[in-house]
Parts: structure tokens; sequence; C-alpha cells
């Protein structure tokens, strides 16, 4: 989908970029930030305010994307993935992969304790 552009409609309301900007997580490069969101249709910069609500919850910081990467990239586009999905696995599987591993090292630890004491 390419970006739309809006070129001033009358008499609608557009949406501020300071409330983009309150709202978006990571604040860097404000001055291109305004300049790109100047250029974007009202439905857009609604669009992105619904995504920017849910997209980032439970990220670092450091893995959001500067506001024009974001924009520039469409990413309100992009899948979201959940936190507990984004390693491939969700906790309940890690906690049972640590179980299984502890298991198995108790199970060894037993059987070479065994063959000490049937070696002395």
């Amino acid at each position: 989908m390419d970006v739309e552009f809006e070129l001033g409609s009358v008499g609608q309301k557009d949406i501020a970029f300071d409330e983009f900007w309150a709202a978006y997580p990571r604040k860097q490069d404000k001055k291109k930030a305004r300049a790109k969101w100047g250029r974007l249709s009202l439905s857009v910069k609604q669009t992105i305010l619904d995504d920017i609500q849910t997209r980032f919850q439970g990220i670092e910081k450091r893995f959001i994307p500067m506001p024009t990467t974001y924009i520039n990239g469409e990413r309100w586009e992009d899948e979201i993935i959940k936190p507990e999905d984004r390693n491939g696995t969700n906790q309940q599987d890690t906690r049972s992969r640590a179980k299984r591993v502890s298991d198995e090292l108790d199970r060894i630890a037993a059987e070479s304790l065994a063959r000490e004491k049937a070696a002395t």
C-alpha cells in the first residue's frame, strides 16, 4: 500500500502531530517525524494512532523503531507479534522445556552416582 497524502481537506479536523508524539513511545527526530506526519492522510493518521496503542506494549524502548522509520516503512501494516511469541516460544513452553532439562539432569546424576557406587 502506498502512503496516502492529504492535500488539506477543508472541513475535516486534522489529527494533530502532538497527539501522535504523545502516544508514540520513542521520542527521537521530532522535526522529521512532524514533516512526515503532515503528508499523511487523515485515515492513515487515525490508523497509526490506533496501531501504536497496542503494537509496542511489552517491548523494550530500544527495540521500538524511530517515529520516522515507523512512518516511512508503513509499519502499521506489519504483523503484530505478541511479546510471548517473539522468540518463537511463550513462557509456558519455556517452563516446560526447563522442567524436561532439569528432569534429564537429575536422571543423569542419579545414573552417574549409581555407577560410582557399583564401581566401589
